[in-house]
């Protein structure tokens, strides 16, 4: 006895969106990345997708540093991000999906490090370093493309050991 079935062989798999977030991923067959908008996609099964939040990000961060008197100070970092929804797919490309870990946490502690080593630490202007590290992220045209820095706040104190 011989059965015969018939089916449909299912090669696309549909995912959601959210509206606060963007999606992309790499469709081997057109060898290409396709971003996706909010809403109900169907992708390839194979495909892995990334979904990016477009909503702001809040990070905190204790930095050590030195100033210009070789004194090590404390610095408590408040910032405020989000991603430039344009640039997903060369965040994607060039950084990843860990974009806080590989890109926005280093630039503030390398920014944060050399603001800080200008100064006494008598001297020290908290306001001062704060329009300084502000302007740097907005006028580094390949951070900026990527990243729009919405604020920052920082608090310096001694450090103790």
């Amino acid at each position: 006895m011989v059965l015969f079935f018939s089916c449909k062989l299912i090669s696309e798999k549909e995912i959601l969106v959210k509206p606060s977030e963007i999606g992309i991923y790499y469709d081997d067959s057109a060898e290409k990345m396709v971003i996706l908008n909010s809403g109900k996609h169907n992708i390839p099964r194979s495909a892995a997708l990334y979904n990016y939040s477009l909503e702001d990000v809040h990070v905190k961060e204790n930095i050590v540093a030195l100033t210009k008197d070789a004194k090590q100070i404390a610095c408590k970092v408040d910032y405020w991000y989000n991603l430039n929804s344009k640039a997903i797919r060369k965040l994607h490309v060039k950084v990843g999906v860990d974009f806080n870990r590989n890109l926005v946490l280093p630039k503030i502690r390398s920014i944060m490090r050399k603001s800080s080593s200008v100064y006494d630490f008598a001297d020290i202007e908290v306001a001062e370093i704060e329009k300084e590290i502000i302007s740097i992220l907005k006028n580094d045209i390949e951070f900026s493309e990527l990243i729009k820095t919405k604020s920052f706040k920082l608090k310096i104190e001694p450090y103790k050991y």
